[in-house]
């Protein structure tokens, strides 16, 4: 349950699973029957769609869930009752406050904080900045632009110029981005996504 599969770490994601799937189940250590909720679009992404969608996926037998979530501590409440009946459910990507969630976590902070002194430290601490955010009510998303901001500051000759919606998708971040630079036109010194 990873929200729309419109972006190439969702792909990916997807990929490497179904690789390690097929080298479990060659080894005999496994007999997987994967079931897959996936959110029409970005714009019907939410906690509440994912709920239901981890839900169906209960009802639908499924043993193990691997999720991304939107709202870990929306997911609580269901993630214990399905595991009250044996489901094992895996976060990544995110984190789901529960004894019955398996969370396999990044650091979004410094995912982000990282990449983001590199960029300034290269536009010489100088020049606009534009923030892409992934989908700003998310809470990895609001830790990675926490860090973000955090490393801008410390740039005095920094100006955050803009914020906007890229939806994790590379079509809506490609169209956001543009839409908003031509909306304002000026030189920009770097893009934090």
């Amino acid at each position: 349950s990873m929200g729309a599969n419109a972006n190439a770490w969702t792909q990916d994601a997807i990929d490497e699973l179904d690789a390690m799937l097929a080298k479990s189940t060659a080894a005999g250590l496994t007999n997987p029957d994967p079931i897959n909720y996936w959110a029409a679009d970005v714009s019907a992404q939410s906690p509440t769609a994912q709920i239901a969608g981890y839900q169906d996926q209960v009802r639908q037998g499924a043993k193990v869930i691997l999720i991304v979530p939107m709202s870990g501590e929306a997911l609580v409440p269901v993630v214990e009752e399905a595991g009250k009946q044996g489901v094992i459910t895996i976060a990544f990507g995110g984190n789901i406050p529960s004894e019955y969630a398996i969370n396999v976590y990044q650091n979004p902070f410094l995912n982000l904080a990282t990449p983001t002194a590199m960029i300034a430290e290269h536009a010489g601490g100088q020049g606009d900045f534009l923030l892409v955010h992934g989908i700003s009510s998310f809470p990895i998303d609001q830790q990675g632009t926490e860090a973000a901001k955090l490393v801008l500051s410390e740039c005095p000759g920094i100006t955050i110029a803009g914020e906007i919606e890229g939806g994790y998708t590379i079509p809506t971040a490609k169209t956001e981005t543009l839409s908003f630079l031509t909306s304002n036109p000026r030189e920009f010194a770097g893009v934090i996504q």
